[in-house]
């Protein structure tokens, strides 16, 4: 039986409610799985089948104590990094936490670094060094003029001119596309040529995108005459290997993982951090800026939490 295995009959035994066991239990394997991750160490970090049927949880084989006998408040710090956009490995930035679940986070790992400690008794806590993160207040929802106008140079800067290939045009109008349309990463990474509409008008294109959002809602938007004449470009010169608009080196459909890895790469050539929800914002915030529609801007803000909205 390894420490974490310890740890839980302990919390089982103290008289710790099941839900209660499992977000601390919970806490930890997923910590182990970003420092497994994070290493390249060759482990499976997901349960899996044997021949006979049965489920095999991949934590118990896996050598948790000689694992956390070797963890540093470094770890730590570069564990915390990777939920904040400050990762030193792009490919290994998360999905954003906030500073309250962060701070949970790390409280159950204390507990459990504690524990360990008292079992194993060769390594300190790596979390005693770290102070709680603080929540930002006022953190901004949108990127503003300046910063939208850096990123569209950095994009450009990064994706587009003699060493254009297949990757970076896909990256650059995956971007741009986020920040011209108000896409979720979901939403965009579901998009099929089903989806895209050609509305010629004489010698004028434009594009328009129907799909199914955020609770099924359908919605629609079209694109910008600046965007359009970059989809354009993209549609003219990227070979996608299936129906999705946006697909990956192995697959024909994109993931939101890559996404996140994409706007992880290019926030580490701006002074900012961003993401792709972000992007979704500052699509709203320039409806307003234009003076689009009030309806509709309330519409699309609704559906930021609530999915309801039809941008036509």
């Amino acid at each position: 039986m390894n420490v974490l295995e310890q740890y839980q009959e302990s919390l089982f035994n103290s008289g710790k409610s099941a839900l209660k066991v499992k977000n601390e239990v919970s806490s930890v394997r997923a910590f182990l799985g970003w420092f497994i991750g994070w290493n390249n160490m060759d482990f499976v970090t997901k349960n899996y089948k044997t021949a006979w049927g049965e489920t095999v949880e991949w934590i118990k084989y896996v050598p948790v104590d000689s694992l956390i006998d070797g963890m540093t408040a470094r770890t730590i710090r570069e564990w915390r990094d990777a939920f904040t956009g400050k990762a030193s490995k792009p490919h290994m930035q998360i999905k954003p936490k906030t500073a309250s679940t962060l701070n949970k986070d790390m409280q159950r790992l204390s507990r459990f670094f504690e524990f360990a400690k008292k079992e194993i008794g060769t390594f300190e806590n790596p979390t005693e060094l770290h102070d709680p993160l603080v929540e930002a207040k006022f953190a901004p929802k949108y990127l503003s003029k300046e910063q939208q106008e850096k990123l569209k140079r950095a994009v450009k800067k990064m994706y587009v001119g003699s060493h254009l290939s297949k990757k970076n045009y896909r990256n650059y109008t995956l971007i741009m596309f986020l920040l011209n349309t108000g896409l979720r990463e979901d939403e965009l990474c579901n998009l099929k040529t089903e989806n895209l509409l050609v509305i010629k008008n004489g010698k004028e294109v434009k594009y328009r995108v129907k799909f199914f959002g955020k609770f099924g809602i359908e919605r629609s938007v079209t694109l910008n005459k600046e965007f359009g004449i970059i989809f354009k470009d993209y549609l003219e010169n990227y070979k996608r290997k299936g129906e999705y608009l946006f697909d990956s080196e192995r697959s024909e459909k994109l993931t939101t993982r890559a996404i996140q890895h994409i706007v992880a790469e290019v926030s580490q050539h701006l002074d900012f951090t961003f993401t792709g929800h972000q992007l979704r914002h500052t699509f709203i915030k320039n409806l307003v800026d234009v003076g689009a529609n009030l309806e509709l801007v309330a519409r699309v803000r609704r559906s930021l939490s609530q999915g309801r909205n039809s941008e036509s």
